[in-house]
């Protein structure tokens, strides 16, 4: 909120623009991006094409937030900050999706595990319902 009431603000003065961390807030995004290029050059070692395709993604978006911090160009953290949000929407679709299933608990699902004997008594209602 102080930001908006000053005027003539430097964008490098960390005082202004800090992450809850305690660092400027160009270079949490750094860090950020970086741990992201991470993860996502290890979805490419996975041999699933879904994931190879989301890893280049991730890298080409993570590695935009770079050069929007180099150049300075603001348009450039935006596919990054989209790809965010769409992967957190896709979570919550995935639990919602989830938890539906615990609830109604489909009797196919029982019967298909069965015939595949992938379930026992103990197992079966353990991996299910999530009782750790």
């Amino acid at each position: 909120m102080y930001s908006l009431l000053t005027k003539n603000q430097d964008i490098n003065n960390p005082e202004y623009f800090r992450c809850c961390c305690g660092c400027h807030v160009k270079k949490g995004a750094l860090i950020i991006a970086s741990i992201s290029i991470f993860g996502s050059v290890l979805q490419l070692f996975s041999g699933n094409i879904g994931s190879i395709l989301s890893g280049i993604v991730g890298i080409c978006a993570s590695v935009l937030v770079f050069c929007a911090d180099n150049k300075e160009r603001a348009w450039a953290y935006i596919p990054y900050l989209v790809l965010q949000a769409l992967g957190i929407i896709g979570c919550l679709v995935a639990i919602f999706i989830f938890l539906a299933g615990v609830i109604v608990s489909p009797q196919w699902l029982f019967d298909t595990l069965n015939e595949k004997e992938f379930l026992t008594h103990d197992l079966g209602i353990w991996t299910l319902h999530g009782n750790i």
